[in-house]
């Protein structure tokens, strides 16, 4: 329900589990408000007996760390679900939005789902007036494996974690009380296990306070491959590459 505090998480998935996939079901669920309670239609000042209801706000979305490929299979997965056109993400690069031009600017004023790297969005929520990251309503985060404290990413997260008035920088995730949330994903649960408490880093470097677990032997997704919930049984196949030289 609206109001609630939402726990920020890092979920870890078996590998090839279609991390791309469960983004895009994230993206048009968030977009389209989905999350939220219907809203309560309003009576208007000068209109008698009738009730309107005001139209929602876009809500604000980042997607960051995403590959050039998996930018692509986003498209073409939200196209293959018929997502509204107003759904769709909005691809930003130097080159569709360039700073100068105050395209960026406008574009986040409308609202919508953004892909955007971290380069570009350090430099955006660091120059005033371009986003006000209060007005986020999450931020999805792809290969969190790769997440560290000097990555431009947790440096992203923090200033959105700041901006929420969650505490300064370095208070305890756990402390959320207002403001947006941050879902990162990763498949690689070795990446996020070397190390000497590599999982903790990341998590705090992308300021989740929630870890969420779900390997191919978990029983609700071993059931998924099995073709339960009405699916397809997955025939797997294995290829060997063997080298002639």
């Amino acid at each position: 329900p609206s109001g609630e505090r939402r726990a920020s998480s890092l979920s870890i998935t078996g590998a090839g589990m279609g991390t791309v996939a469960l983004l895009c079901a994230f993206m048009r669920y968030y977009a389209s408000g989905a999350d939220l309670p219907a809203p309560r239609p309003q009576s208007r000042a000068g209109t008698a007996g009738k009730l309107r209801s005001r139209p929602p706000k876009v809500p604000l979305i980042f997607v960051l760390n995403l590959t050039d490929s998996e930018r692509r299979a986003v498209f073409s997965t939200l196209r293959k679900w018929n997502t509204p056109p107003r759904y769709l993400p909005k691809d930003v690069t130097a080159e569709t939005a360039p700073q100068g031009s105050g395209g960026r600017i406008e574009m986040y004023a409308n609202g919508g789902v953004f892909l955007v790297t971290s380069r570009i969005l350090v430099v955006d929520v660091l120059t005033p007036g371009t986003v006000d990251v209060r007005r986020v309503k999450c931020v999805l985060v792809a290969h969190a494996e790769g997440v560290g404290e000097a990555d431009p990413t947790a440096f992203i997260l923090r200033v959105y974690d700041w901006g929420y008035g969650r505490g300064g920088v370095g208070t305890n995730p756990g402390d959320r009380t207002t403001g947006g949330f941050v879902r990162a994903f990763s498949e690689d649960a070795k990446g996020c296990s070397d190390g000497f408490a590599r999982t903790d880093a990341i998590m705090r470097a992308c300021r989740c306070e929630r870890l969420l677990l779900y390997p191919r032997s978990r029983a609700e997704v071993a059931d998924v491959l099995d073709g339960g919930a009405g699916g397809r049984p997955l025939h797997v196949h294995e290829f060997y590459v063997v080298s002639v030289f």
